[in-house]
């Protein structure tokens, strides 16, 4: 009996590990979505700025 409830147990702490893996996996996959998100939208402002007002734009980073 102790046997099954060994196993069981491993099981659930080998399936807890492998979901906390792939939420830390997620997090960082997300987090680097964002960070590029973010630097396309600065290139593009800048790259508007300069094309629309030249000499007189200046980002804000």
């Amino acid at each position: 009996m102790s046997f099954s409830n060994s196993n069981s147990s491993r099981r659930a702490s080998e399936s807890s590990e492998r979901a906390n893996k792939q939420s830390h996996s997620m997090k960082k996959i997300w987090t680097s979505v964002k960070q590029h998100a973010v630097e396309h939208h600065r290139s593009v402002n800048a790259a508007y700025g300069a094309f629309y007002s030249p000499g007189r734009y200046t980002p804000k980073f």
